[in-house]
């Protein structure tokens, strides 16, 4: 079965766009979801595998665990038990008794794939959700592909799979029921996890008939439900782990509780890249309930191990209260020094200059030349921390020769090779338990607590809880890179978009000129280019120490705002119905490229649009509205606000003026020139977004 929906032409560019790990997931080559059957014997009556790279395992058991444990901790504890228990390296376990173990893959953020994605099988595999019970996997690319949680592409990418996989047991299991009945497949049906014979109204379950279908070949086409049949998906379900949440229970790294376990905290420069040179180390290990106390040098990347001080202790407050008495001697010579203020005073140098010119089309000259109407702007956003609820924290043991991890980690099969790269440690010896994290949006898609732990793990004999402070979470984030904007935009008579020039300002990693930092580029496909006859595109690039990363959206989370916030300035300019605007520029319904998820559908854009619109009332109340394409997906906001009471703008420089409410700091400038009758905005004219 092809992923016809999957299919993308455009590169995704590992370390900016997303993660390596994610973004070597998505662009790969589309392969066919291929199932085969291996290993059926008297004790595992069902494995059906994919390809290694990605591909499909699914696993049946006859035997259920003793203790109810995550599905990587299901181990055989002697060789008698070998024959009664189902190693469940796969995804789904039917047990004699009915029940239904289904495990989830993916790193659960809060987002609810623990949830959803198992949702999907349980509905192809036709059973009941309330006799499914879920379990998170271990963390093994070979057998799961990519496991991770980022990009929003959890449910593109492995809902084709799991559907296959749900239909393809469910087809198996009523072969065996019509072989056993001596009728036609087509005479059967299914339902709650049980086959019912049409014929005689007899039924079995799929715990009876599990090892009779364990005999037969795994079909190359299956038939799915149709979407009408639906009990599960589409359905409000509650989270898997919310009872266990709301009541307490050790779900996320805080929580984690080893024997013998030590607590530690890291304290880095302020300044990214500041390397320690000495320390008052004797008097902090003399504080109340402090082990030891050491310095680590920087190793791997600003992403993985930087210089600081390591402070081991038996309680979070005795490593606190040690770090508060810690005076270390910093070495700034190679450490980061921007401030906001100069990159402000450089992006208007840059605009005045002009940038290097990455797209154009067209003759934006002669559309200058001929517009009825030439509206500008500026934008700036600011750098933003991610703010998680949970700071970051993260437990290692070494022993017998074995990291082993626990980790609040949105890329786990990341850890092996970053602990490799600031340890003596090979990736093979890495073992990671993966947690539920309490918060990411996009931080813990770097796992720089990962590598500190595992580098202080190394010089001690029993287990370690690396914590964070508030404090420390908010110095040390990799900020949502701030950023600015020059646009220009040109109307003709009609009110018709006919020139665009767009001036981006971004960064790139010391020394990386043909790079750009995490979350920090622009493509040339965003919309509306491809609707713009006459087009010009800059880029002005500058070094940047600040660590950046990416978060909640990545690109769209700041370009959106900027690009729709100048598509309001234009449609007003223009006298024009914002909707009817937006509509009007996408044209008659194309796929840009088609097969490319990345690319526009104007179609499906359009029609996501009107059903906003319609659903707010659209001209009745509503004045704003703006349209997304982000993550394969379209996304519609409309919003209605009134200002209440006058707000003055005070300009924070020449060229920008700031808006004290809104929630980014907005900032821009209209420049407007007139030929004929359109009113002119001036200066003091106020537009809320």
């Amino acid at each position: 079965m092809k992923n016809e929906r999957f299919s993308h032409k455009e590169t995704i560019r590992p370390g900016v766009d997303l993660p390596e790990v994610v973004a070597n997931a998505m662009n790969r080559s589309d392969d066919d979801v291929r199932i085969v059957n291996l290993n059926i014997d008297r004790r595992h009556f069902l494995k059906l595998s994919g390809v290694a790279t990605g591909g499909l395992l699914l696993a049946f058991g006859t035997m259920v665990p003793k203790s109810s444990v995550s599905a990587e901790e299901i181990e055989p504890e002697s060789d008698d038990e070998k024959e009664k228990v189902f190693d469940p390296n796969g995804y789904l376990q039917i047990s004699p008794d009915g029940t239904i173990v289904i495990v989830a893959v993916s790193p659960e953020v809060g987002q609810g794939v623990k949830t959803a994605l198992p949702m999907v099988v349980a509905e192809e595999l036709d059973v009941d959700w309330d006799a499914v019970t879920v379990k998170q996997s271990k963390i093994d690319y070979n057998l799961y592909g990519p496991q991770f949680a980022g990009g929003s592409m959890a449910t593109p990418i492995h809902f084709d799979r799991l559907r296959k996989a749900g239909a393809t047991a469910r087809a198996m299991l009523v072969s065996a029921a019509a072989t056993n009945w001596g009728i036609a497949v087509a005479e059967c049906s299914t339902e709650s996890g049980t086959i019912i014979n049409q014929k005689s109204g007899k039924s079995i379950s799929y715990a009876d008939i599990c090892q009779a279908a364990a005999l037969l070949p795994v079909p190359e086409e299956v038939t799915y439900k149709d979407k009408k049949d639906y009990k599960i998906l589409g359905k409000w379900k509650t989270g898997v782990d919310n009872h266990a949440i709301v009541t307490g229970k050790p779900l996320f790294g805080y929580d984690q509780q080893m024997p013998n376990m030590r607590y530690a905290m890291y304290v880095k420069c302020p300044s990214t890249g500041g390397v320690a040179i000495e320390a008052n180390l004797d008097g902090v290990k003399a504080a109340t309930g402090i082990e030891d106390a050491f310095i680590l040098p920087a190793k791997g990347g600003d992403h993985q191990l930087l210089s600081g001080v390591a402070i081991i202790g038996s309680s979070s407050w005795a490593v606190m209260s040690a770090a508060k008495q810690l005076l270390v001697k910093w070495d700034r010579t190679n450490a980061g020094k921007d401030t906001w203020s100069d990159l402000v005073d450089q992006a208007q140098s840059d605009f005045e200059s002009g940038g290097t010119v990455t797209q154009s089309t067209g003759d934006l000259a002669a559309a200058e030349s001929a517009a009825e109407q030439i509206i500008e702007a500026q934008y700036q956003y600011d750098f933003v921390a991610h703010a998680t609820m949970e700071p970051m924290n993260c437990t290692a043991h070494y022993h017998d020769g074995i990291m082993e991890i626990w980790a609040p980690t949105q890329t786990p099969q990341s850890a092996g090779t970053e602990v490799e790269a600031v340890t003596d440690i090979e990736a093979s010896k890495v073992k990671v338990h993966q947690l539920r994290i309490g918060g990411g949006f996009g931080r813990r898609l770097i796992n720089d607590y990962l590598c500190e732990v595992a580098a202080i793990a190394e010089k001690v004999a029993f287990p370690v809880k690396l914590i964070w402070t508030r404090e420390q979470d908010m110095a040390h984030d990799f900020f949502r890179v701030g950023g600015f904007q020059k646009l220009k935009g040109m109307l003709d008579s009609q009110g018709k978009i006919t020139g665009w020039k767009g001036h981006f300002i971004g960064f790139n990693p010391p020394g990386e000129n043909e790079s750009s930092v995490k979350g920090g580029g622009m493509s040339n496909g965003q919309f509306p280019f491809p609707m713009v006859p006459n087009l010009e595109l800059q880029e002005s690039k500058h070094d940047l120490r600040i660590p950046c990363g990416w978060w909640r959206a990545p690109g769209s989370c700041t370009l959106a705002w900027v690009i729709q916030s100048f598509l309001h300035e234009l449609s007003t300019a223009a006298n024009k119905d914002h909707l009817e605007f937006l509509l009007d520029l996408m044209g008659e319904d194309r796929w840009l490229e088609e097969g490319n998820m990345h690319a526009l559908n104007t179609g499906r854009a359009k029609a996501v649009l009107k059903l906003a619109a319609e659903k707010a009332n659209w001209g009745n109340h509503c004045r704003k509205v703006m349209d997304k394409e982000s993550h394969f997906t379209s996304v519609t906001w409309v919003t209605s606000l009134k200002l209440r009471k006058s707000v003055s703008l005070q300009p924070t420089n020449s060229n920008f003026t700031k808006l004290p409410w809104q929630e980014m700091s907005v900032l821009f400038s209209i420049n407007q020139e007139q030929k004929t009758k359109s009113k002119a905005l001036s200066s003091t004219d106020t537009v809320l977004y």
